[in-house]
C-alpha cells in the first residue's frame, strides 16, 4: 500500500480527537506515552517478522517493558495481537521468545523491587493495595476486569467500542465500519484474494491482529474507559486506509471523498483545539498564593490537578480522606472532592474539587 497508507493514516490521526485532544493528549495521565510504546513495540515486531534479526525482537521486548513502566498491566492487551501476527507471518523462534520474555520480565520485576524498597507504602488506600504495584494489580487489573471492588455497581455499555470510535475518530468512523463489515464478506467471496492482500501488505495484517484481540478483551472486561482504545487509533487508521484504497480502485469518486474528509476533519479539529478551555483551575490559582508548605491530596484526585499540585512547589502527600485525616495542622492544606464533608475552612472550589485548610 506504500505512501498512500501513510498519508491517509496521518490525515486520520491528525483530524481526530482521540490522540491529539481530550484525555490522551491533554491529561496529566500517561496515555499518550503508552500509545507511543504500543506503536514502537508493534513496529519493532513488524521489522523482526520481515528481517528475522534478533535486534528488532530485543527492541520489541524493551518497548513492551517501557510500556509496562508507563501504564502497568495495560501493555498485556498488546501481547495476543503481536503473537498472532508473528504466528501468521513467520514461524516463531522460541529461543528469541525466551530471551525476549526475560528482557521484558526484568521491567516489572525491577519496578516491584524499587517500589517495595523506595516506594510510598499506603496504610488505608481506597484502591485496595498497600503500594503502587499492588494498587495497580488489584484496582486497575483485577477489579476492572471482574467488576469487583469499587466497580461492582458500574456497568459497561456494550456498544462502548462503537461509541468511542464515533466520538473520537470523527467522521472517519464511517469508512472504518464499512471496511470492517466488508472484510468478512470478502473473506467468503474472494478468500484467496483477501489473503493475498494481507500477505502482500503485512502492516494491514499487523493492524488486524492488534485491533481484534484488543477489542475482544475489552468487550469481556466488566469496566473500561474510552481512552483504553486510544493506542489502537493508528491501527484502525491503517485498516480504514486499506478500505479507502480498495474502494477507490473501483470508484474514482472515493479518492475525492477522503480528500474532502481529510480537509474537513483537520479544519474542524484545529478550530475545536483552539476553543478548549486552557485556564488554570481556581483551586491551583489559590494554592499558588498560599504560604503553607505541605499539601495533602486526595488519592482519587483528577490527574490534571495532581500534576498542577506537584508544580506548585509544595511538599505533596497523598491521603485517603476517609481514614487518614484524623489530624490537619495549620501548616497544611488539603485538596479533596467537593462532596467530601470535612470540618475545616473551604478556601475555593472548582472542577469537582475544593481546597480546604483548618
Amino acid at each position: 500500500l506504500g505512501w498512500q497508507v501513510g498519508c491517509l493514516t496521518v490525515a486520520m490521526i491528525w483530524g481526530c480527537t482521540g490522540v491529539i485532544g481530550q484525555h490522551a493528549g491533554r491529561g496529566g495521565d500517561t496515555d499518550a506515552m503508552f500509545s507511543l510504546f504500543v506503536l514502537l513495540s508493534s513496529l519493532s515486531i513488524f521489522r523482526y517478522a520481515k528481517h528475522s534479526t534478533f535486534k528488532h525482537f530485543m527492541l520489541t521486548a524493551i518497548f513492551l517493558g517501557l510500556g509496562f513502566w508507563t501504564k502497568s498491566s495495560a501493555i498485556f492487551l498488546l501481547f495476543p495481537g503481536l503473537f498472532l501476527f508473528l504466528t501468521f507471518f513467520k514461524k516463531p523462534n522460541w529461543l528469541h521468545i525466551v530471551i525476549g520474555a526475560m528482557i521484558f520480565l526484568s521491567f516489572p520485576t525491577s519496578w516491584i523491587l524499587a517500589d517495595n524498597v523506595w516506594g510510598v507504602q499506603f496504610q488505608n488506600s481506597q484502591f485496595g493495595g498497600n503500594s503502587a504495584w499492588t494498587n495497580s494489580l488489584i484496582y486497575d487489573t483485577l477489579n476492572r476486569f471482574t467488576g469487583s471492588g469499587q466497580f461492582q455497581e458500574i456497568t459497561k455499555k456494550h456498544d462502548f467500542i462503537l461509541t468511542f470510535i464515533d466520538s473520537r475518530f470523527n467522521l472517519w468512523h464511517i469508512p472504518f465500519i464499512v471496511t470492517i463489515l466488508a472484510l468478512p464478506v470478502a473473506f467468503f467471496v474472494k478468500r484467496k484474494a483477501l489473503w493475498k492482500d494481507t500477505s502482500d501488505n503485512p502492516i494491514l495484517l499487523l493492524s488486524l491482529c492488534v485491533v481484534i484481540p484488543w477489542f475482544i478483551i475489552l468487550q469481556l472486561s466488566a469496566n473500561v474507559n474510552g481512552w483504553y482504545l486510544v493506542p489502537l487509533l493508528p491501527f484502525i487508521s491503517v485498516i480504514t486506509a486499506y478500505g479507502f484504497i480498495k474502494a477507490s480502485a473501483k470508484l474514482a469518486i472515493v479518492s475525492w471523498v477522503w480528500i474532502i474528509l481529510a480537509c474537513f476533519t483537520t479544519i474542524r479539529h484545529v478550530v475545536e483545539h483552539f476553543q478548549i478551555e486552557r485556564s488554570v483551575p481556581a483551586v491551583i490559582k489559590e494554592l499558588n498564593g498560599r504560604k503553607e508548605p505541605e499539601l495533602l491530596v486526595d488519592d482519587a484526585t483528577d490527574p490534571n490537578l495532581t500534576l498542577y499540585a506537584h508544580w506548585s512547589g509544595k511538599n505533596v502527600r497523598f491521603v485517603n480522606p476517609k481514614t487518614d485525616l484524623t489530624e490537619l495542622t495549620n501548616n497544611q492544606l488539603l485538596i479533596v472532592q467537593t462532596n467530601f464533608a470535612f470540618d475545616g475552612e473551604k478556601i475555593v472550589e472548582s472542577d469537582g474539587f475544593k481546597l480546604v485548610c483548618r
